[in-house]
């Protein structure tokens, strides 16, 4: 059973990988009228990442870059653009589906 919970650990952080560079990459740019496209340099993106804490059995993901913060809050000169709330909120079935095929291995 714990190489189990240990494989969905690790399916759920690619997963969550995954998801956060397509959100990072569909969001759109400041001040960019074909409103798509916002990365830039690509430090963001390449900033994604997880760590997985098997002592609790969850996945932390995140963003190293340290602007981030400014980008999925915004700031006053520019709108959030929320893209680790947007995983959360519109990718759950995908979690649970990645879950399910790995417990059931």
């Amino acid at each position: 059973m714990e190489r189990k919970i240990d494989k969905a650990l690790a399916s759920v952080g690619l997963k969550a990988d995954e998801i956060q560079a397509m959100e990072i990459e569909t969001q759109p740019r400041f001040g960019d009228a074909a409103g798509f496209g916002a990365v830039d340099t690509g430090h963001m993106l390449s900033s994604v990442g997880h760590q997985i804490d098997r002592q609790n059995k969850q996945v932390i993901t995140g963003n190293a870059a340290p602007y981030a913060i400014y980008v999925t809050m915004g700031t006053h000169k520019m709108p959030s653009r929320p893209f680790m709330q947007n995983m959360i909120n519109n990718y759950a079935d995908d979690f649970k589906a990645v879950v399910e095929d790995a417990m059931r291995d």
